[in-house]
């Protein structure tokens, strides 16, 4: 047994370089892993109220089961890297048995050196995942709008048990997978697996060159489908058309690259046989002729990870920029207005929600109310193209970015001296508005089409019953705060509503103080009686109203913070483990062919090759090897990133997809750049060793 430790342990040391990569992988994995299960305790240190912690508690719950599933990511990693270790040491493993050892002995020496290197790989984890938890122990109180005060050093044995039990498991399975390969192979095939190698076979090239040109039109064709349409068309058959001609094309990619990469070299002859171009070449061409599955995946990981990364960032950015906007007082409660509806004053609204909620009185400092109207028959309803035709604006122009059915929508219309009396409720600043004067508060692209016939001070005819209408200035995103939740809402006159017919009535509601005692007691006795839905306005007919909704900014607040939360952290642990595993692997398949390198470098410099030329070749053989998926999977995301723009636009909010893209790409090339320079080196001293020539 110690004999079987102490050769293990030799080994390790020997070798140390070669388990840099497999080691810093597992490290980061661990400490990602330790440190984002910690949250579930940390909601009760932060001192958060009742209903707050169980939406952190929640999170933790969806972080468990993505740990879960990003366990047998990293499993999948693990088991690759004992395939390359085993690679790497098949002459050294045919010494062992050519010597007189034991397959069964073999393996549990490779038992033993995977349990060292799973064992240091977990202390350095769990003790960087400890000082990385402190700073999401930060990161969740400044989310919370907690104090820092309320900060202190925590330890989470839970979190480290699970942490330890989960890459246990997983590092036993892999192990356990390595030695049954092992024991199950013949000495003569592990001496002639160190002789062998990936060697360059240049496929047809004529076929080859038409699949590489095949492969970027069926890219080029599925960005060119791919479109805000597609991405909300119900049964989502165009999508999946779109994303199976995106994998295929990308599949085609890797599969044409190599030949196409080579007879394209070969055609610009000076640059072609410019230092040690050539080899650069035939190398990249042989290791992608051997690995274009691995390539498209690897791709397919990095181009998921820049989208659960760009999309949750961004989501919480357009999540609280639509804070305010989704509930600007208190209290709201809408009210769908049905046949026979006559205009209700505020105070008899009032008076009726008091009967319903005993503390309405006490709690509610000031009311008022917003009605929206609708032109015309039901039948016959005003809607968005009718208004586009009445402008003379572009229909095109008008619905790009948003559903094309968007234009059969009516048009709400909302009294002026109503609508500042609600923003006077709110704190805002009242709009002004002349007789014959409208202002467009709806989705940017036909808004943006009203500024131009604004400022060329055109009148219009809206309806064949308003004439010599002047449009205005569109309502900026931040002035549409209360507004019913349609796509298009027009800003009138007090008297032309007097003849239109109403389709829905907000009630808002402001109180004397907004804390969280005053807002839950409220928020029980509004769901303990439910009279609002079903009681005396509901089956009141004198007033033909139908309670739709009620929205406390409280709950709304609260709300739109787990998502925040939720969205941050999912994004992150999520995209954060894909790229490591998915670089971890890219290293990996470079160092698994390090005797073949150092065997072609040595050859090289005998041939008279300077080192410096040599360390030059290295950086750009592995420079092209990292950059050509990151490059292909950033172009996919920028596709799908340009239309999530149209999404977040139609929605209101001013968040842009693409700027967060940029952002993520960043965090991208530097998990990259990482790895990179990693394995240069380790190729670098391994390959080249002190030559200085």
């Amino acid at each position: 047994m110690l004999l079987y430790i102490k050769l293990a342990w030799g080994n390790l040391c020997r070798a140390l370089k070669d388990f840099t990569v497999y080691f810093v992988t597992l490290m980061l994995s661990v400490s990602l892993f330790y440190s984002f299960n910690t949250l579930t305790n940390q909601a009760f240190f932060v001192g958060l109220s009742s209903s707050t912690s169980h939406l952190v508690l929640r999170m933790a719950e969806l972080i468990t089961g993505l740990s879960i599933f990003l366990m047998i990511v990293i499993g999948i990693l693990i088991v690759y890297a004992n395939v390359f270790f085993m690679r790497r040491r098949v002459r050294e493993f045919a010494t062992y048995l050519l010597l007189g050892m034991k397959k069964s002995s073999l393996a549990f020496v490779i038992l033993i050196e995977n349990f060292i290197v799973g064992i240091c790989a977990l202390i350095v984890g769990l003790l960087v995942g400890v000082v990385v938890s402190q700073f999401s122990s930060l990161a969740v109180l400044k989310l919370f709008n907690s104090p820092v005060e309320r900060f202190h050093f925590l330890l989470v044995p839970q979190a480290m048990i699970f942490t330890a039990c989960m890459f246990g498991v997983v590092f036993v399975l892999s192990t356990l997978c390595a030695t049954f390969v092992i024991s199950r192979t013949r000495l003569s095939v592990l001496f002639r697996s160190s002789f062998t190698s990936d060697r360059f076979k240049i496929k047809n090239p004529w076929i080859t060159l038409v699949l590489f040109v095949v492969s970027i039109l069926l890219i080029a064709q599925a960005y060119h489908m791919f479109s805000y349409e597609v991405l909300t068309a119900n049964g989502g058959g165009e999508f999946l058309c779109c994303t199976a001609l995106v994998v295929l094309g990308t599949a085609l990619f890797f599969y044409s690259v190599s030949t196409a990469f080579t007879q394209i070299a070969r055609a610009i002859k000076p640059l072609y046989y410019r230092g040690l171009n050539l080899y650069v070449v035939r190398q990249f061409a042989s290791r992608i002729n051997s690995s274009w599955i691995s390539m498209t995946m690897i791709c397919a990981t990095i181009f998921i990870a820049l989208c659960t990364l760009s999309i949750g960032f961004t989501a919480v950015a357009s999540v609280r920029s639509q804070e305010t906007l989704m509930c600007p007082t208190d209290f709201i409660a809408d009210f769908h207005c049905k046949d026979g509806y006559q205009s209700v004053q505020t105070d008899k609204l009032v008076s009726l929600m008091a009967e319903e909620i005993p503390s309405w009185n006490t709690t509610v400092r000031s009311t008022t109310q917003l009605t929206s109207y609708t032109l015309g028959e039901t039948d016959n309803v005003y809607t968005i193209a009718n208004l586009i035709s009445d402008c003379g604006l572009s229909k095109e122009k008008a619905i790009d970015g948003a559903p094309i059915d968007v234009a059969v929508n009516p048009v709400y219309f909302v009294g002026c001296s109503e609508y500042n009396r609600f923003r006077a409720l709110a704190g805002l600043q009242p709009i002004e508005l002349s007789d014959n004067e409208v202002r467009f508060a709806s989705y940017p692209s036909l808004a943006d089409q009203t500024d131009d016939l604004a400022a060329s001070e055109k009148t219009v005819t809206l309806g064949n019953t308003y004439h010599n209408v002047r449009i205005k200035q569109k309502l900026k995103i931040s002035d549409l705060a209360g507004l019913p939740s349609n796509p298009c809402s027009l800003i009138v006159p007090d008297a032309w509503v007097h003849t239109m017919k109403p389709q829905q009535t907000r009630l808002f509601a402001q109180f004397y103080t907004s804390s969280k005692e005053i807002n839950e007691q409220f928020s029980q006795e509004l769901a303990h009686g439910n009279k609002h839905k079903e009681g005396i306005l509901g089956q009141n007919n004198a007033y033909h109203l139908r309670a739709m909704n009620t929205v406390l900014r409280y709950e709304l607040l609260e709300g739109a913070l787990a998502i925040r939360v939720t969205g941050t952290f999912v994004a992150v642990y999520t995209g954060i483990i894909l790229l490591i595993t998915s670089a971890a692997i890219l290293s990996i398949q470079q160092l698994s062919e390090l005797a073949y390198m150092r065997k072609s470098y040595t050859k090289l410099l005998q041939l008279g090759a300077t080192s410096t030329c040599c360390s030059g070749t290295i950086f750009t053989q592995l420079g092209i090897w990292f950059m050509l998926p990151c490059a292909l999977a950033i172009s996919h995301a920028f596709c799908i990133m340009k239309e999530m723009d149209a999404l977040y636009r139609l929605m209101g909010t001013d968040a842009e997809a693409k700027q967060w893209l940029f952002i993520t790409a960043g965090i991208v090339l530097a998990i990259y750049a990482l790895y990179f320079i990693m394995t240069f080196v380790i190729v670098r001293v391994s390959v080249l060793g002190k030559q200085t020539r």
